[in-house]
C-alpha cells in the first residue's frame, strides 16, 4: 500500500521497495537529512532494497549541506538502483556528476540511469527491479 509524505517542499511516495521523490526548488542540508532518514527506513523494511525514481524537473538547487548530506549517507547505505529524470541543464550537470562521483567510488553502490522523460526512468527502474526480483 503506497504511502505518500512531504518533506519542505518535497513530495515522496513510498509503496514497499518503490519510492518517487519530487523535488520542488532548493534541497536544505535538513530536508536531505529527513529523506535519507525515510529512505535508511525504506531499505531496514525491505531487506536493504530500495528503487528510487527522482524527478529533477522542478529542482533549482542542491544546497551545499544537502550535496554534503548526500555524500555522506551514500558512504554508509547502499540503493539498489535509481533512475532520474527531467531537470534544467545545470542540475542534470550536477546531478549526473555526483552520481558518477558514487559509481567511482564504490561500482557495486548504485545502479543508476539519467533520462528525459518519466516514463522511460519509470520502464528502466521496474526492469532493474523486476530483474533483481527473478533472482
Amino acid at each position: 500500500m503506497a504511502t505518500t509524505q512531504k518533506i519542505g517542499p518535497h513530495q515522496l511516495l513510498f509503496d514497499g521497495d518503490w519510492v518517487e521523490l519530487r523535488f520542488f526548488g532548493s534541497v536544505s542540508g535538513e530536508h536531505s537529512t529527513a529523506i535519507h532518514a525515510r529512505l535508511a527506513q525504506v531499505l531496514a523494511e525491505n531487506d536493504g532494497r530500495a528503487h528510487v525514481l527522482a524527478d529533477i524537473s522542478r529542482l533549482e538547487t542542491l544546497e551545499l549541506a544537502a550535496r554534503r548530506d548526500m555524500a555522506a549517507w551514500n558512504s554508509e547505505h547502499k540503493i539498489t538502483a535509481a533512475a532520474v529524470f527531467g531537470g534544467s541543464f545545470t542540475v542534470r550537470t550536477l546531478v549526473t556528476l555526483a552520481l558518477k562521483a558514487l559509481k567511482l567510488r564504490d561500482r557495486d553502490q548504485l545502479e543508476a540511469v539519467f533520462v528525459k522523460e518519466e516514463d522511460e526512468a519509470r520502464r528502466w527502474l521496474a526492469a532493474v527491479r523486476a530483474r533483481r526480483e527473478a533472482k
